[in-house]
């Protein structure tokens, strides 16, 4: 397993990275109040078959906190910060396994681009 960082929407994002990036990508979204860690027995399990992402919510784990007036903490901006973290890493499909407040940002990141 990898532990890195990318540019996102002018925010650092950590990730969690695991798997052979040519292998079918899955996008883990934690819960609330957790972070990339709770994916991390799941990304060992699986990562000779898929190539396993799970970053972290800002204000989560290894993820950098910003004030409100920096980022406003709702699901439609979290969202669109997945939607610039999936664009980072280039990804072009991939399934999203969601939980908890993982599942807005998820669903809706889903619905804006079904190709992908």
């Amino acid at each position: 397993m990898k532990y890195k960082k990318i540019k996102a929407d002018n925010l650092d994002v950590f990730y969690r990275e695991a798997g052979d990036k040519s292998k079918p990508a899955r996008l883990s979204l934690p819960g609330f109040p957790a972070s990339s860690l709770m994916f991390r027995d799941l990304m060992r399990d699986l990562e000779d078959r898929y190539y396993l992402v799970a970053p972290d919510h800002p204000g989560f784990g290894w993820e950098s906190f910003s004030s409100v007036a920096e980022f406003e903490y709702i699901f439609d901006r979290l969202a669109q910060l997945m939607e610039s973290f999936v664009q980072a890493l280039g990804l072009k499909k991939m399934a999203i396994y969601v939980m908890d407040c993982g599942a807005p940002a998820g669903f809706r990141t889903a619905a804006h681009h079904r190709r992908r």
